[in-house]
Order: structure tokens, then sequence, then C-alpha cells
């Protein structure tokens, strides 16, 4: 009998409110891991709780989106807890959980891009939508450049930004990021700036994606000048 105090935490070095998720999370996957039910499954319904929010913030339920996407957020911490505890790990449902965000998180900026394009009525609707579409292609970049040869996302904590920089850059994007429940969107939807946040998010992902590609070129080139200098023998 799996006991609560048996579960884990979801995670090591989460931010505050992530903790708090996982606090959540645990009594979740301990009903589930004494229920029919498998890790895989559990992602599946999570993917319908964020598509449902992002077709809701289309029409306009911004709110009520938003509510649907947290439910994704909270699911995508217990999926793996469950597979892990009927001993249902794999490949297939690792893949699935990673490529999941892929998939859901721009689709809710496209849909929230819809959504602000339907109910602003003057010409910055246009904008809005066209920073929505341009909030999740640049997301999609930003999150393909962050994953490794093994097709798992490089984590990264506050501990390990050596730089003020990278510091700045480290909560910045911990802020934006769309899977944190207290962000940016989060205020933007309660405080009515939907449009404005998401020309934020597109401007800050396309800077990012920018960084990224600046940081590869410059550890490639320095690559290759150690190379030259130390041949292999």
């Amino acid at each position: 009998m799996v006991r609560i105090k048996d579960i884990p935490n979801y995670s090591q070095n989460l931010p505050f409110i992530e903790n708090i998720l996982s606090g959540i999370a645990k009594y979740i996957t301990w009903i589930l891991v004494h229920l029919p039910i498998t890790g895989v499954e559990v992602t599946i319904v999570s993917i319908f709780f964020a598509l449902s929010g992002a077709f809701l913030s289309s029409i306009g339920y911004f709110e009520l989106g938003f509510m649907f996407f947290c439910v994704f957020i909270l699911l995508d911490h217990v999926d793996g807890q469950v597979a892990r505890f009927k001993k249902e790990s794999g490949k297939a449902g690792i893949y699935l959980d990673s490529r999941t965000h892929y998939i859901v998180e721009p689709l809710y900026f496209i849909g929230i891009g819809i959504g602000a394009f339907n109910t602003t009525y003057y010409i910055n609707s246009w904008l809005y939508f066209m920073a929505g579409i341009m909030a999740a292609v640049f997301y999609l970049m930003r999150q393909t450049l962050k994953t490794g040869d093994l097709g798992y996302t490089q984590s990264r904590s506050m501990k390990s930004e050596k730089s003020i920089f990278g510091k700045i850059n480290y909560l910045i994007f911990d802020f934006i990021r769309i899977n944190n429940p207290i962000s940016l969107m989060m205020f933007a939807i309660f405080f009515n700036f939907i449009g404005t946040a998401l020309c934020i998010y597109a401007g800050l992902f396309f800077l990012n994606v920018m960084y990224s590609f600046y940081k590869t070129y410059k550890s490639l080139k320095n690559e290759d000048i150690n190379d030259r200098i130390n041949p292999a023998t």
C-alpha cells in the first residue's frame, strides 16, 4: 500500500509556486495509484484540459481557460509519479510527456491571441493576434534550442547561473513561463492587459532565441580555436 509520505516531491530546486503544486500533486498521485489508471492516461487527460483551456481562451473565456490550463500544469506533476509507482516508466511515456509541452503551450498562446483578436475592437486586434502566433513560434524555437541530444529539456536552476545576466534572465523567464501559474499571463488575464502581455512574450522569446543562437555560436567558435591549438593526436 502506497502512503502519501512515500511519494517524493516532483523535483528539486522548484520555485515557490511549484513547491505548492508539488504538495497538492502528491495527494492526487496517492489517489490515482490506487485506481486502474496509467501514467500515460493521466498525460492524455492533462492534454485534454490544456487544449480545452486554449479553446476557451480563443472564444474569450480567458479566466476559465486559464483555470483549465492550471489543471494541466497540476497533472503534469502527477503523470510521471503515477507511472513510476506503477512501474510503467518507459521511453514511450517519457516521450509523450516531454513532447506534450511542444504542442499544448504554443496552442495556448495561439488561443489567447485569437481570443484577444475577437474581443478587441480596434486596429491593435491584428497586432495581438500576430503576437500570439509569434509567441507560439518563438516559444517552440526556444524549447527546441533548450533540448539536448537525448530529447530531454536541459534543466536549469538559479544556482547554476554564474553571471548576473544569467540570474536576471532566469528570473525573468521563470516569471513568464507559461507553465507557471503565478506568471505574467495570469496577471494579464485578471487585470486585462492580455494583448500587451502577448507582445511582451513574443519580444522576450525572440530575444532569448537570438541569445541562445549567439551562445551556441560562441561556444562552437571557441571549440574550433581550441582544436587548432591542441589538435587531436
